[in-house]
């Protein structure tokens, strides 16, 4: 019996392996096969380098429903053409410490709130870009604020 779950273990650790060179389009597919390939396949050491890239069709309830219904264990976020300041505070709380990579193209003006969001409850955040098409002035209130609670990241 011993030696059955751990072949099994062993055989799912080569699979891991080799999620981990699939194309993204293929990782998709093998998701479906089971619910044990979709949680190995759904692992940070293979999702790292995936994004969800959200586009101006995309609703905000739609986005967050993507990202509160999202079993990664790990995200990495794009914005394109989106006011994510329509994002509720509570997916930030609820996701926020799955995202490691939030960038926000041009159009997608990002307000102090929704950063302070970002920043207060993505604690795991590695990168945030904010692509500049348009001038972007911080405000001191939001950087004393952060400098205040000790935030780092």
């Amino acid at each position: 019996m011993w030696m059955h779950v751990l072949r099994l273990f062993q055989l799912l650790q080569i699979f891991v392996s080799i999620f981990e060179y699939l194309p993204l389009e293929d990782r998709k597919s093998v998701r479906l096969v089971s619910k044990l390939w979709n949680e190995n396949c759904t692992r940070v050491a293979i999702t790292k380098r995936e994004k969800l890239v959200f586009r101006a069709h995309c609703s905000i309830s739609d986005i967050t429903n993507v990202l509160i219904k999202s079993n990664l264990s790990g995200m990495n976020l794009e914005f394109h053409n989106i006011f994510i300041n329509y994002l509720p505070t509570d997916v930030w709380k609820t996701v926020g410490h799955k995202i490691y990579e939030v960038n926000v193209f041009p159009t997608s003006r990002l307000q102090d709130e929704t950063l302070k969001d970002i920043v207060l409850y993505c604690e795991n955040l590695a990168s945030i870009k904010m692509w500049k098409s348009w001038e972007r002035d911080t405000s001191s209130e939001l950087l004393d604020f952060l400098i205040n609670k000790c935030i780092k990241r």
